[in-house]
């Protein structure tokens, strides 16, 4: 039984239970699969937001919430209790780990995927961000999280695909560059930036 909070997308609660939703799970395995033969995460996206779902925000899906759909061993049956642990003001970030203190619930709730494709799946997502890890330089951002992009949203560091520039980006934007952003703005440069506060 749950002790709160919403389903992940594939699932529905029925009297504090993890029933499968027909329509969702099959848009799960999808996921997997296409992830397993190599799809990338823009095409996989481009699936998703093409056919209409949405997360449980009911907003697009992005690069993080499909990451964390790659990554969640609910989806094999498995229920985690304590992953990560709260913040002093209450709240709780799902994607600061807190390993040491996580309890695993085998078959706490019915599986959609094998075991065998989500750790082929696993595997593969190491590896991509080992890859994506090695190809980026290490850049201080002076001004991360304390920046706002015109639409809202806050701006995040990026560097160049050739690694020569680093720049803030509208973090919406980012999140849903595989389709589904409406912000226009262009990315400005950290450097510049920096400089400009700095000397004002």
């Amino acid at each position: 039984m749950t002790t709160g909070g919403i389903a992940p997308f594939g699932y529905n609660l029925v009297n504090k239970r993890y029933t499968i939703n027909a329509t969702e799970s099959t848009a799960v395995r999808k996921i997997f699969e296409m992830y397993s033969e190599g799809y990338t995460y823009s095409k996989i996206l481009a699936y998703l937001n093409n056919n209409g779902y949405k997360t449980r925000r009911n907003r697009p899906f992005g690069t993080n919430s499909l990451h964390d759909m790659l990554i969640n061993q609910r989806y094999i049956g498995n229920c985690i209790c304590g992953k990560t642990k709260k913040s002093i003001d209450g709240t709780r970030n799902g994607h600061s780990l807190n390993n040491e203190n996580e309890i695993v619930v085998k078959n706490g709730c019915p599986a959609i995927i094998s075991k065998e494709l989500f750790e082929i799946v696993g595997k593969k997502v190491k590896a991509n961000m080992r890859r994506k890890a090695a190809g980026k330089a290490k850049h201080e951002y002076l001004l991360s999280g304390m920046i706002y992009c015109a639409c809202g949203a806050s701006m995040v560091g990026s560097t160049s695909h050739a690694g020569r520039y680093q720049y803030y980006r509208c973090a919406e934007k980012t999140r849903l560059r595989g389709g589904g952003s409406t912000c226009d703005n262009k990315p400005i440069r950290s450097d510049e930036l920096d400089s400009y506060l700095i000397n004002e």
